[in-house]
């Protein structure tokens, strides 16, 4: 019930009880506001991070290619493949927060049997002989 000026009780006491609820209520949406706040910094800063991370790879794979060029080296070849990986498995989402993916594939149901009264006929047929020694 949402308390206005028109309804709210005459009594005194009634009028504490209010208040103290509604202080309650108070101290609970800033409580609930704090955590919000702190997880928000939490994952800012983890946000922060990983972008300095990601810049970090990027100029050392710069310096890498720089180096690679000035000489032949088959180790600084290796290193730029694994900070392009690096760099790459940074930059894209987790799987979590990827789009939704397409649903498995329904089971296709199984063939139901043919109704009783229609007319069953055998039939055989003759394979013929492949043998290599009768033709």
């Amino acid at each position: 019930m949402q308390t206005t000026p028109r309804n709210l009780p005459s009594d005194p006491d009634q009028l504490r009880a209010l208040l103290a609820q509604a202080q309650a209520d108070l101290a609970a949406k800033e409580a609930d506001l704090t955590d919000a706040r702190a997880t928000i910094a939490e994952k800012d800063a983890a946000l922060r991070h990983r972008d300095l991370e990601l810049e970090k790879l990027k100029v050392e794979l710069a310096r890498l290619k720089r180096m690679r060029f000035g000489r032949s080296s088959e180790k600084l070849d290796r290193q730029i493949a694994q900070l392009e990986l690096l760099i790459e498995e940074v930059e894209t989402p987790p799987v979590a927060e990827a789009p939704d993916a397409p649903a498995p594939a329904k089971p296709r149901p199984a063939r139901k049997e043919l109704p009783a009264h229609l007319l069953r006929e055998p039939v055989i047929h003759d394979a013929g002989c492949n043998c290599p020694t009768q033709k």
